[in-house]
């Protein structure tokens, strides 16, 4: 038929949310120029769940997200010479022309971001080779002016700090606006020069923080050429028993903008970390490499139990216009599908001390590190049972800031490890419905001899996970 409407049910969990289920539409339009090609619109909802620490809702589900993309499919390598009888008969080619406008609500800054790319698919049975050209993405965060008020951790460290200032200097002037009280305090050297002890380390973090907040709240425009392989024998001809999933990412982003900057001369200017950087239509384009490798593994060690495993890298550097990472490229550590014991982007980096403090400070960085292991087990009709070990972290790469730094001699004194329990139940074959229980069993962020918290462990204080099939 020439049209299809389709509805369907998602849920996830990300960076900023714990929980998300998203309900959404798709019209197909078919054979739209007599080739095969499809033309696929889709308007998606969601209503998700952010830390407290996020959103100034205290509701359960206290965010939401709407999006539009189209996709305009075509059954061949879309391609100025036509490729596709020089691919052996087996495999089989896609390529997508797709855009995208996404707005955001209590989820971080609000932002608003649109997409485009040109995306080609090469695949047969387990294989899948992806490239993705032009692939263009504009974010712009709508209430960045807004980050103290809802990162509270954040706005705690800036007024301690700030009260040391006034402190050490009372006759300073009152400004009327947070940038000048910090462009104040990181001007005083001799205010900084006289700090000792803890009153040091909370500047240290208060600078931690300064680049926290202009990563977040900078508006970016990312230009990049993916590449993606993936080796999946759940696809195969003949499915494996115990089959294997291995998935490798390159993503180079900045360097066509990089080429047309230095022939056409782009305005430069300080970006929000104060680094003289490119600009193209007023917003820093960002420049970086980006790698990505996951591998899975599943043993059925009976008619009612496996075993599944996961071990996931991911790197990120930037370079040429680019002096650290975009925050939506860079990395974080903990929630549903991550290192359970803890919640989304509260774990790391490396051994960061520990704030006693029931506020939370978002993390992230551009090294991670990741270890899932899963004892699945039926128990009775559709009800599965689980038993999970995490462990990962993250870690910067940047010199400036080693008390975050990845060094081999310690990198394995720094994970975070989880454990937990949870149940998981089948809705036939169309979705698993799954509510997971994580502990905290090592918290690296812990001085050494504390790390491990069997003393301080309790059963009736899980960190809490509700997701859709399962974390890997």
């Amino acid at each position: 038929k020439k049209y299809d409407l389709s509805l369907f049910l998602e849920s996830y969990a990300s960076r900023y949310m714990n929980f998300a289920i998203s309900p959404g539409v798709t019209l197909t339009s078919r054979n739209l120029f007599g080739g095969g090609e499809n033309l696929e619109t889709t308007l998606k909802g969601t209503l998700g769940s952010v830390n407290k620490d996020f959103s100034p809702n205290n509701a359960f589900l206290n965010a939401y997200e709407i999006s539009l993309e189209t996709k305009l499919k075509f059954p061949y390598l879309l391609t100025p010479i036509y490729l596709d009888n020089l691919l052996p008969k087996r495999f089989v080619s896609e390529t997508a022309i797709r855009t995208n406008i996404s707005t955001q609500k209590n989820v971080g800054l609000d932002k608003t971001s649109y997409g485009f790319g040109l995306d080609m698919d090469i695949s047969s049975s387990e294989f899948q080779h992806k490239i993705s050209l032009f692939n263009t993405e504009f974010v712009n965060n709508r209430k960045s002016g807004r980050y103290f008020d809802i990162f509270n951790r954040d706005n705690e460290i800036k007024n301690n700090v700030e009260s040391l200032y006034y402190h050490y200097n009372p006759n300073a002037p009152q400004y009327d606006n947070d940038d000048d009280r910090i462009n104040a305090i990181l001007e005083d050297k001799n205010f900084q020069n006289q700090l000792i002890g803890d009153e040091a380390k909370l500047f240290v973090e208060f600078e931690n923080m300064l680049y926290r907040k202009a990563n977040i709240s900078q508006n970016i425009v990312i230009n990049s050429f993916i590449y993606q392989f993936t080796y999946n024998q759940e696809n195969a001809f003949r499915p494996k028993s115990n089959p294997w999933f291995i998935q490798a990412r390159i993503e180079l982003a900045g360097n066509l903008l990089r080429g047309l900057d230095r022939l056409f001369n782009f305005n430069r200017s300080e970006d929000l970390n104060n680094d003289k950087v490119g600009f193209i239509f007023g917003i820093p384009y960002s420049q970086f490499v980006k790698f990505d490798f996951d591998i899975r593994h599943k043993v059925k060690l009976n008619s009612n139990s496996t075993f599944a495993g996961r071990f996931a890298f991911g790197i990120i550097q930037p370079y040429g216009n680019s002096v650290s990472a975009p925050f939506i490229r860079s990395y974080s550590a903990g929630g549903a599908n991550d290192v359970r014991g803890w919640a989304p982007l509260t774990l790391g980096p490396g051994s960061k001390p520990r704030i006693n403090t029931n506020s939370q400070s978002l993390e992230f960085e551009s090294l991670k590190l990741l270890f899932n292991t899963e004892y699945r087990f039926n128990l009775f009709g559709s009800l599965e049972g689980a038993y999970f070990i995490d462990a990962g972290n993250i870690w910067g790469i940047k010199k400036d800031h080693p008390e975050t730094l990845f060094k081999f001699k310690d990198f394995y004194k720094e994970f975070g490890i989880g454990s937990g329990f949870g149940f998981r139940y089948h809705i036939g074959t169309f979705a698993i419905i799954r509510f997971d229980l994580g502990y905290k069993i090592y918290d690296p962020s812990y001085e050494l001899g504390d790390r491990w918290q069997f003393d301080d462990f309790n059963l009736f204080k899980p960190r809490i996970h509700f997701g859709i099939n399962y974390p890997f």
